[in-house]
């Protein structure tokens, strides 16, 4: 937090700081005796001069630019290191290799994102063609691979002894590992303090630690996610592959002592890596985003074209080593932390395609030329316009970084109103884009908001009784179109449970008892059925209608709540809940950004007027529920939830959020 701190006041002087350094810039450079020792004392006496402001800097006078040209590398080691957790290494890579420190910057800066382009099921389509061994020899010494765990960032090298049958028969050699010089200059990975895994590891060691080596095994899932850059050094430019991707398994070596742990499969949620044919190629055909997802699992057969599309899987992995006479967890020496490109499932399995394929996904997705930062005419700071340094970024990572996000009215009209020009516009063009502002794909979880009210949704308290008859109806296993697109709109409701084989609902009784009181059960609870905290009563319906009223900030309240605890975070997570996956990934929202956070930004964009009185306005509120659970002969049950909230208040105008929940399973596979 101090860190975080500093880093939000020093963005906040950036702007003023540029304006004064220019302006007395140009002051002390009509001095006879002006010196680059003067210039440096402008530079300190302003403060934390950064890259943006050494670029605008060029444009007072030729003199200036020559001195700053000369110069330009000290700056950007300087920047390297201040501006991102892998500058150390960076700054090696620039200096083994004699690169321009301030072009790694930019390129750097501006690098893709595989994480950030969706999930699993998300296909990212490169134009490649395998080239034989021989002609991508040279992509293998072109390519520097970083990885980075916490604030600790290593130098990767392929591994010159790795052999391809080898590895699959025996387990051998690993693709890529920890660069040895590297280490040896510059220091290895280290772990960063985690106090659920201190706590674990004390347990084990002082009590017992075969009863404690489940939850140790948790806490070093959930405390320990990897960062992989590759950074082509031959052009400068950069893909991030793993954004604080967190490890799907752990192993658990057992002895006489206390056992080492090795993390295995970060990567394996990672979108699908997919080399096309180029459309000049006899062999190219055109796939819908369906036909390759088949990939994955090699669903596919000789002639239908997707042999010859070749995919490329990503995973990394690393082992603990329990120092017991430090107390302490370390990472182990051998292997240490290793990356394997390619395996049994991936068609891409030698370095040198691998390095190839990579190269191309950076020629194709990657920001092109050297020209990042704007040039000094977007400088204009008055009230109409933010200066270019917010406009260049996302509302939410604005708000975010400049101003912490507090319970308190006053602080957040404050905050408002110091981003109301681009920023407000920025998120409220994304939320009539987008709209989805929660998801949770596990239990078919989605919320959504709208300007306007609908006219389908739970209207009033009928709307509400012939919705929760409509979902105890739906039997589709996956999200259907609603009642005009479901298979089973036009069939009877049917259910089984305790001492009923299969039982069918009379549709006026049903309605007649939801209107009384607002629930109905059709079977007695099996007095056999575990009750835990996630329990749920099966064979269930219940709705409610009601009118309230409440402003805008009391309605964020509970659908901050609803939204948490539907939202796609790591459940062993202690603390405040972060933003989901969904939200990071199409709003471009920072890692930091907690869930709280992002629906507040939301709120204010929704606000519209940011006048005192406009988010504390008290306006009325709609609210419809709609709830079943039911369970058929055949062992599956239905989980069905349907929530709207109506906001309508004088300065504020109509909003609606709709919170969605539709999920299947069959019992019998559990």
């Amino acid at each position: 937090m101090p860190q975080q701190s500093r880093d939000n006041r020093r963005k906040r002087r950036k702007v003023d700081a540029f304006a004064r350094m220019k302006e007395s810039a140009r002051l002390c450079w009509a001095k006879p005796d002006f010196s680059a020792e003067s210039l440096l004392e402008i530079v300190v006496g302003n403060g934390a001069l950064a890259a943006e402001g050494t670029v605008i800097l060029h444009s007072v006078s030729s003199r200036l630019n020559a001195f700053l040209t000369s110069n330009e590398e000290k700056f950007f080691e300087g920047y390297l290191k201040s501006d991102f957790p892998e500058g150390r290494v960076l700054n090696y890579i620039a200096t083994e290799r004699g690169l321009s420190r301030k072009k790694l910057y930019l390129a750097f800066l501006k690098r893709w994102s595989l994480s950030m382009q969706g999930g699993k099921e998300t296909c990212v389509r490169v134009s490649w063609a395998r080239p034989s061994l021989d002609v991508c020899q040279d992509d293998l010494a072109a390519l520097a691979i970083i990885a980075r765990i916490g604030t600790s960032s290593v130098l990767m090298k392929w591994n010159e002894a790795w052999r391809y049958k080898t590895r699959l028969t025996d387990g051998g050699e690993p693709m890529v590992k920890i660069d040895e010089d590297f280490a040896l200059k510059e220091g290895t990975l280290s772990l960063p303090e985690n106090d659920d895994v201190n706590e674990a590891l004390y347990k084990m060691l002082h009590e017992d630690w075969r009863s404690n080596s489940k939850e140790m095994e948790s806490a070093l899932i959930s405390a320990y996610k990897v960062n992989l850059h590759v950074v082509d050094t031959s052009i400068l430019q950069a893909v991030t592959l793993m954004d604080e991707v967190p490890f799907a398994e752990l192993y658990t070596f057992y002895g006489d002592h206390p056992p080492d742990f090795d993390c295995v499969g970060a990567g394996f949620e990672l979108p699908q890596l997919l080399g096309l044919p180029p459309v000049w190629s006899p062999k190219y055909r055109h796939f819908s985003d369906k036909d390759l997802r088949r990939i994955r699992y090699l669903n596919y057969s000789e002639g239908d074209g997707l042999e010859n599309v070749e995919n490329l899987i990503v995973c990394a992995e690393f082992g603990f080593d329990l120092d017991r006479e430090e107390e302490n967890l370390v990472l182990s020496q051998d292997p240490g932390l290793t990356l394997t490109f390619g395996g049994e499932f991936s068609s891409i399995n030698h370095p040198p395609h691998v390095a190839n394929f990579l190269r191309a996904l950076m020629s194709e997705k990657c920001a092109q030329g050297e020209v990042l930062l704007p040039p000094p005419s977007t400088q204009a700071t008055d009230t109409q316009e933010q200066p270019h340094w917010l406009q260049s970024r996302t509302i939410v990572d604005a708000i975010v970084q400049y101003s912490p996000f507090e319970d308190q009215a006053g602080k957040l009209r404050l905050v408002s109103q110091s981003f109301l020009h681009s920023s407000l516009r920025q998120l409220k063009r994304k939320i009539e884009d987008i709209r989805v502002i929660g998801s949770n794909d596990d239990v078919s979880f989605k919320a959504t908001v709208r300007q306007g009210w609908s006219e389908e949704q739970l209207l009033s308290k009928e709307d509400v009784i012939e919705d929760t008859l409509r979902l105890a109806l739906c039997r589709c296993m996956r999200r259907c179109g609603g009642k005009s697109k479901c298979p089973t709109a036009n069939e009877p409701i049917t259910f089984s449970g305790y001492k009923v084989k299969k039982g069918t609902v009379d549709l006026e009784e049903a309605r007649r008892r939801l209107a009384d009181g607002g629930r109905l059960r059709l079977t007695k609870m099996d007095p056999d059925e575990r009750i835990d905290d996630n329990y749920v009563p099966s064979n269930v319906m219940s709705c409610s209608f009601e009118q309230k009223e409440m402003n805008l900030f009391q309605l964020c309240d509970i659908i901050e709540k609803i939204v948490t605890e539907y939202n796609d975070h790591d459940r062993l997570w202690v603390g405040p809940v972060m933003a989901g996956y969904y939200v990071r990934r199409a709003y471009h929202v920072s890692n930091n950004m907690t869930s709280k956070q992002f629906l507040r930004s939301i709120f204010l964009v929704l606000g519209k007027t940011l006048a005192a009185t406009a988010m504390t306005e008290t306006g009325k509120v709609s609210i419809g529920k709609a709830k079943s659970n039911i369970s058929d002969s055949h062992g599956s049950q239905f989980s069905r939830k349907k929530l709207v909230y109506r906001f309508s208040a004088e300065q504020l105008g109509k909003l609606e959020f709709s919170l969605d929940q539709h999920s299947s399973y069959n019992m019998n596979w559990y």
